[in-house]
């Protein structure tokens, strides 16, 4: 070998070697920045994804608050004797073409349920999966949560209580195969007095 390649050989060791060495020191930092960055650039994603879920999950939340301020007859006069059942019937079969009006184009909603103070189903409605229109049925639906509605019935909670997501394969509508709940308490007529009753939709 000449004396030339030695001494380029030589240079090139000389500048290959410390490069090398910082290489090999700074590998993990390096490695660690493009983790962090790729990660960052993931969650910014998801949040965009999951934009439009907070948007929705925000309507439904303003929809249950809207049932629990205007709520089924039968809670409000159903235990003051003020009206026989005739007349909360036909109360709550008016009540129910304002649902249809109210949440007839909300199809994600598939049922709303009543509770009285007392933890006891009081009136439900169900989403017709082929017209859509909202009706009474004399098939129970779902219930809720009794821890959850204790805790709204008792005072212990006042905002708007999400359920745990239920999963049902077997459902033959595809609107009940994943489903969430939503449950407010209905404040009563009187200041400071305990909640007269919970809605839920789901």
């Amino acid at each position: 070998m000449s004396l030339r390649m030695r001494i380029l050989a030589f240079l090139f060791l000389f500048g290959l070697v410390p490069l090398l060495l910082a290489v090999v020191i700074n590998l993990p930092l390096v490695l660690e920045r493009v983790d962090l960055f790729y990660r960052a650039a993931f969650l910014q994603n998801l949040r965009a994804d999951f934009s439009d879920l907070d948007q929705h999950l925000a309507s439904r939340d303003a929809s249950v608050r809207l049932l629990a301020r205007l709520p089924e007859p039968g809670a409000l006069v159903g235990n003051s004797g003020n009206m026989d059942q005739a007349e909360i019937d036909l109360a709550r079969a008016r009540y129910t073409q304002w649902i249809n009006r109210i949440l007839g184009e909300e199809r994600d909603i598939t049922e709303i349920l009543f509770i009285d103070e007392k933890g006891v189903d009081r009136f439900w409605l169900e989403r017709d999966s082929t017209s859509g229109d909202w009706q009474p049925t004399s098939r129970r639906i779902r219930g809720v949560a009794t821890e959850q509605v204790a805790m709204l019935l008792s005072g212990q909670l006042n905002n708007v209580v999400l359920s745990p997501l239920r999963i049902d394969l077997e459902a033959s509508d595809p609107a009940r195969v994943f489903t969430l709940q939503l449950l407010s308490p209905i404040a009563s007529a009187v200041p400071g007095e305990p909640a007269i009753g919970v809605v839920a939709i789901t």
